[in-house]
């Protein structure tokens, strides 16, 4: 991997990138063309809310830097996503990739995270519907005592 701004005899148009913290954990990786690599931070500083403006903010608190490093470059988009969604499914997988797209631990965190709010909600219906045929008991039973039907 190249340091973003090493010398470089050729540029290409597309290019494969990590974010790193300065303990060298890749945290998130992307693709893109010109400064993609940048705004990254920039939304952090925007305010963002997302797993990897988080990561950047907490980088930023303890006064160090993100390190940015170009991991593959092509000319050939196709060539570039196949290599981002390698990086992303292979190489540098685990809960500590913030990427959304293409992450099976960002994936499988969601929809572990999505079942538990939908077994809430059913848990809650439930328990509604019984609260109402509870209430319906207790209507009834009023009922038969003032009137004797």
């Amino acid at each position: 991997m190249q340091p973003m701004g090493s010398p470089n005899i050729e540029r290409k148009k597309w290019y494969v990138y990590a974010l790193e913290k300065p303990t060298g954990e890749i945290f998130y990786v992307g693709r893109g063309t010109g400064n993609r690599i940048d705004q990254h931070e920039w939304e952090a500083r925007s305010g963002v809310q997302s797993r990897k403006c988080d990561v950047i903010r907490e980088v930023w608190a303890q006064r160090q830097q993100i390190v940015k490093k170009i991991i593959f470059e092509t000319d050939v988009e196709e060539d570039a996503k196949r290599v981002e969604r390698d990086c992303i499914q292979f190489e540098y997988a685990g809960p500590q990739l913030t990427n959304i797209v293409g992450n099976m631990y960002e994936l499988t965190r969601r929809r572990e995270e999505r079942r538990q709010e939908m077994w809430q909600l059913v848990q809650k219906r439930v328990q509604e519907i019984e609260r109402r045929q509870w209430e319906e008991k207790r209507r009834e039973k009023r009922r038969m005592r003032l009137y004797g039907d």
